[in-house]
């Protein structure tokens, strides 16, 4: 719980900061927010919370991306699942820069209490333009996972990782990524993450977020290897799109 305080904290910092800063502030950020609701034969409800930041100062780049996801249902009430991401980056070229990143995740129905991975590596800047974002990367990581019903599982790994976005017009852009990880040791363990966004602007600071999440992994005996997440979001971002 330390590290979503942690994420969220940054992120609402994030945007309190560059709303203060008269000139083109160095900061820019993303909160977002969800709810859905069901009631009748079943009973359920879904709260999300998400929060993105970034800070340019010289050659360095620091980023935060945070999310909190809790379900509550009638068979099994307080489920959750929770990502926070630190990023720092050196950027030696325009294109070019080495980074060092800690994240945090836990999705106990997933089968994962808590997951703590540390890594280092390089990003190339592929595209970067007034519409187009294009990165790919490659890291060493290592990760410490502490299962719900399976052994804990300690490793390093290799990460590769590409992101892309996409302005389409002024109302309407996306965003896509995908990460994954293998295991030095048991090739059999292995991590793929691929998401997708269409981000919908209803004025200058306020959009709709639309996005999709896939989750691959090794999984628990009797367990299933892919887990799904879909949701529609409210997101504040700063600054103003102009």
């Amino acid at each position: 719980m330390k590290c979503i305080a942690l994420g969220v904290f940054v992120s609402v910092f994030a945007v309190s900061v560059g709303a203060q800063d008269e000139v083109k502030p160095a900061w820019t950020g993303k909160l977002g927010a969800s709810y859905i609701a069901s009631s009748g034969n079943t009973n359920n409800s879904t709260i999300g919370a998400s929060g993105e930041a970034s800070w340019l100062v010289g050659h360095f780049a620091f980023s935060t991306k945070s999310e909190f996801l809790r379900t509550t249902t009638e068979r099994e009430p307080g489920a959750h699942r929770v990502n926070v991401v630190l990023t720092a980056e050196r950027v030696i070229e325009e294109k070019i820069g080495f980074f060092a990143e800690g994240s945090y995740f836990e999705d106990p129905p997933a089968g994962t209490e808590s997951q703590f991975s540390m890594s280092a590596g390089a990003v190339k800047h592929i595209i970067r333009d007034k519409r187009r974002i294009l990165d790919a990367s490659l890291s060493l990581t290592h990760v410490r996972e502490q299962r719900t019903v399976a052994p804990h599982r300690n490793f390093v790994g290799v990460q590769a990782g590409i992101e892309l976005q996409r302005e389409q017009n002024e109302f309407l852009s996306t965003e896509h990524a995908a990460s994954y990880v293998h295991d030095f040791v048991d090739t059999r363990n292995w991590r793929l993450r691929v998401s997708s966004s269409l981000i919908v602007a209803l004025n200058q600071r306020l959009a709709l977020k639309f996005s999709s999440d896939i989750y691959r992994n090794k999984p628990d005996v009797g367990g299933s290897s892919i887990d799904r997440t879909m949701m529609a979001s409210l997101v504040m971002r700063w600054p103003p799109k102009e």
